[in-house]
């Protein structure tokens, strides 16, 4: 994350690492997802998935999955991206 100080951008690195049973977030959302049909399988795999959250004409390449959406960084408060993303909140927020 890149933080304007003063007339300096400073960066910052944060790393987050998921301990003990690794996958329950993506594994409880996949579920969800796929109750509102929004994930599916097909023969050709999983449709619905993965996406890239600026262009959706973008299906290539390293994509987010729908377990990384902020608005399930509630049910999972101590897992590593949504501890990241409330870091990256509070360094915004008292800057």
């Amino acid at each position: 994350m890149m933080v304007q100080m003063d007339n300096d951008i400073v960066t910052i690195a944060c790393i987050g690492l998921e301990g003990g049973v690794t996958g329950q977030r993506d594994a409880v959302v996949f579920e969800l997802e796929s109750r509102k049909n929004n994930v599916k399988l097909t023969e050709n795999g999983v449709e619905g998935w993965t996406r890239y959250p600026y262009d959706e004409t973008i299906t290539e390449g390293f994509l987010m999955n729908l377990s990384e959406q902020i608005e399930y960084d509630s049910m999972f408060p101590t897992h590593p991206l949504s501890l990241l993303r409330e870091c990256a909140r509070f360094i915004i927020e008292h800057n």
